[in-house]
């Protein structure tokens, strides 16, 4: 499975989805836990409380799914493929 984290055209991170521990959302953006500690925090003050739980739930809760997260469309913050 495939995890890629962008905003825009820009690539964050692309990675396989196993490597990714989980997402928690923070009152100013999101925290990805990778393993052996790595951590990217995301923060945007203006991302609303729908994309940023759209985008942990994705993350926790799908786990046999291709995710491409889109950290800067609220509208369509995630995008789960099979």
């Amino acid at each position: 499975m495939k995890l890629i984290i962008k905003r825009g055209k820009e690539v964050i991170i692309d990675t396989n989805k196993s490597n990714l521990v989980d997402a928690n959302q923070t009152y100013d953006g999101i925290v990805f836990n990778f393993k052996g500690g790595f951590i990217l925090t995301y923060t945007d003050t203006f991302m609303p409380n729908v994309a940023k739980d759209l985008i942990v739930s994705a993350v926790n809760n799908f786990p046999l799914a291709n995710l491409e997260i889109d950290v800067a469309n609220y509208k369509t913050p995630v995008v789960a493929k099979a």
